[in-house]
């Protein structure tokens, strides 16, 4: 669906990256501030089964947590080291005159997602333009840099609240890449068909493959960790 939101044509198709963990921990805080047939729909939505439904905060929370893998203070920036997997949250409410008005988030909500999901709970004023690069702010700063815009001022002065995950992922690879200038890579195919020179890294080693009459999946460990990369 982002796919098709993004583009017009086959010719506007472009690379996108989606985060099912950074999804599932914006649903899990929504679903916090849900009651009555909002939430059995939401609960539909998501397939949950009743003991997960039941214990969401609690079993979401737990699962959120066993993902996160801060960095070891002896383990420098740039060097091989386990893997960096931070996830963080926000909720953001107006507190100015937004064509909506005012919004306060209740206290039984803001305190079930502090507590479940570490989120950080702020009050801005949307309808001005630096609201937006406040929270854009945040977004870089949680992700090193790495995201430095989630909202224009356009879209953020029309709401009146907002919940943010930024998920940063580190890692070096088990096995070391080679660089590979376009001139010496292969050529690589495009959604339309068209192939072209671009850079390439390469490595070369024993790795997991699955191969199939319609698919391959081979497996790409990443250094020092049960966490691997999958290209299928």
């Amino acid at each position: 669906e982002i796919i098709k939101s993004d583009a017009k044509s086959p010719a506007d198709l472009k690379n996108t990256l989606v985060s099912p963990v950074s999804a599932f921990a914006a649903f899990s805080m929504l679903h916090s501030g849900l009651r009555g047939d909002s939430l059995k729909n939401f609960d539909i939505f998501l397939a949950l089964d009743r003991d997960f439904a039941e214990n969401f905060d609690a079993q979401s929370s737990a699962l959120l947590n066993s993902l996160q893998a801060p960095p070891r203070p002896e383990e420098r920036r740039g060097n091989p080291r386990r893997p960096v997997v931070a996830i963080n949250n926000s909720a953001w409410s107006t507190n100015g005159a937004t064509i909506r008005g005012r919004f306060d988030f209740t206290p039984t909500f803001v305190t079930g997602i502090k507590a479940n999901y570490q989120a950080e709970v702020e009050a801005l004023d949307f309808a001005q333009p630096g609201s937006a690069a406040i929270i854009n702010r945040w977004a870089s700063l949680k992700t090193n840099g790495m995201i430095n815009q989630v909202i224009s001022p356009g879209i953020l002065r029309d709401l009146v609240w907002l919940l943010v995950n930024a998920t940063y992922f580190e890692s070096n690879w088990a096995a070391k890449f080679q660089a590979l200038k376009a001139i010496a890579a292969p050529r690589f195919t495009l959604l339309d068909g068209k192939r072209v020179a671009v850079d390439m890294i390469r490595t070369q080693g024993q790795l997991n493959l699955l191969e199939r009459d319609d698919f391959q999946a081979v497996e790409i460990p990443f250094h020092d960790s049960d966490l691997s990369f999958f290209v299928v």
